[in-house]
């Protein structure tokens, strides 16, 4: 699975540090409609004031 970080370095050949991502994450928003999040590992993540409308959830137990 990759990370933000991942991504980043993925697409722009640049690295950042994960705890700029971090901090920048705690001021920003991110605009996700239409992303496939399916086995995206959501742990700890704070969605509070995200607008979940028309989304699919499921729930598996490992």
């Amino acid at each position: 699975m990759k990370t933000l970080q991942d991504l980043i370095k993925d697409l722009t050949g640049i690295s950042v540090e994960e705890d700029k991502i971090n901090e920048y994450l705690k001021n920003e928003r991110l605009d996700l409609r239409g992303a496939d999040l399916k086995g995206a590992n959501l742990e700890d993540v704070n969605l509070l004031g995200a607008d979940l409308k028309n989304i699919e959830i499921t729930k598996k137990q490992f």
